[in-house]
């Protein structure tokens, strides 16, 4: 009896970094042609990678403290307001810091916003850090990014692919695309010497997002142009449906 395939999960993120080595990406590429399962796992994670260089993990404060500080400085504004003025004359600094740190009610509102700026302050010192490690991984992978231009077909549409140098493999990433019937697909194109070959096909959600991971013949950097068609479902040998993008290397 042949056991069930293993799913790659503990791999998908890598994958979608494209910072796997070329047997993982291999063998990570051929079970999503047979996985659903990790193909829907792996258009989550994509979506995260989209953000990635944009934004991190924010580090929220407790829901409660904000009412807290609110409710601190009415309590301790109602108690001020009962008491009687004692001098009229302008206070010292050294006298208003006495009696700031003499109040423990002063001292807990204190301690509340000193305890907001430090989560604030490392929320962004982990952002920075995110970023720096981001862009360095980027930057020793050699990616750039191919902006692919929409056509009147699809003019609200966005789409890009991650090329990394001497790669054969790389990611297509489409927003805001036409939703298609269920006979038709997208198809990616890679244009060569002109000729054109088959870059993989794939569907958009409702949203109009779709992924494709690509895997070519050649360093997806040596083709000269890219282009995206509406084809048949499951592709065809040569574009014969609407071009929806084009763009060059």
């Amino acid at each position: 009896m042949e056991m069930p395939e293993e799913h790659v999960s503990d791999l998908l993120a890598g994958y979608a970094l494209g910072c796997l080595d070329e047997e993982e990406r291999i063998n990570v590429s051929r079970h999503l042609g047979r996985c659903a399962q990790c193909r829907a796992e792996l258009s989550a994670q994509q979506e995260t990678v989209d953000l990635l260089a944009f934004s991190g993990p924010m580090l929220t404060p407790p829901p409660d403290l904000k009412q807290k500080v609110l409710n601190s400085v009415k309590y301790n504004h109602a108690l001020l307001s009962k008491r009687e003025p004692v001098d009229k004359k302008t206070p010292s600094i050294p006298g208003v810091l006495r009696s700031f740190f003499s109040n423990p009610l002063s001292l807990a509102l204190g301690g509340l916003a000193l305890l907001l700026v430090v989560v604030l302050a490392v929320n962004n010192l982990l952002l920075i850090q995110q970023n720096q490690d981001l862009q360095a991984h980027l930057s020793a992978s050699q990616m750039h990014v191919v902006t692919l231009a929409s056509t009147s077909n699809a003019p609200q549409a966005v789409g890009y692919m991650m090329v990394f140098a001497n790669e054969k493999y790389g990611t297509l990433t489409i927003h805001n695309a036409p939703g298609l019937d269920s006979t038709h697909q997208y198809q990616l194109w890679l244009v060569k010497d002109g000729k054109r070959f088959n870059g993989g096909v794939f569907s958009v959600n409702e949203d109009g997002y779709g992924v494709l991971q690509i895997s070519a013949d050649l360093p997806l950097e040596t083709y000269q142009s890219f282009g995206v068609t509406i084809e048949p479902f499951g592709g065809s040998a040569a574009p014969t449906g609407k071009k929806v993008f084009g763009s060059k290397s």
